[in-house]
């Protein structure tokens, strides 16, 4: 995220989950965090003002057929076609050229 502070965009940290939570009267319920099933690990915009989606991925990591047809894949080509910067970074090189809108890191969306 400092990384993103030097090149004027802003990122944060989104964890996309469920818990189970326990109600004042005993009950108990589950609840959804997050923005939604499937958005990026780092959201955010760009400095020009387009949203900006990374997801994080380890070094070494390449997309395999079932990810491809993922949550998380289908969020950033729905990103990138809407005019966003969207990729999956397993580097800080890769995040930023994201970040910069020259790379979708190790995916490109239309995959």
């Amino acid at each position: 995220m400092r990384l993103a502070s030097t090149m004027g965009a802003r990122l944060f940290r989104n964890h996309v989950g469920l818990a189970d939570h326990r109600d004042p009267d005993g009950g108990q319920r589950r609840v959804r965090h997050g923005l939604a099933p499937g958005s990026s690990d780092l959201i955010g915009w760009t400095a020009d003002g387009r949203f900006l989606s990374i997801e994080v991925k380890r070094p070494g990591w390449r997309p395999a057929p079932l990810w491809l047809a993922s949550r998380q894949a289908a969020w950033l080509r729905a990103v990138a076609s809407s005019g966003g910067c969207a990729g999956v970074a397993t580097s800080l090189d890769d995040a930023g050229q994201i970040i910069a809108g020259t790379s979708h890191g190790a995916m490109a969306p239309s995959a």
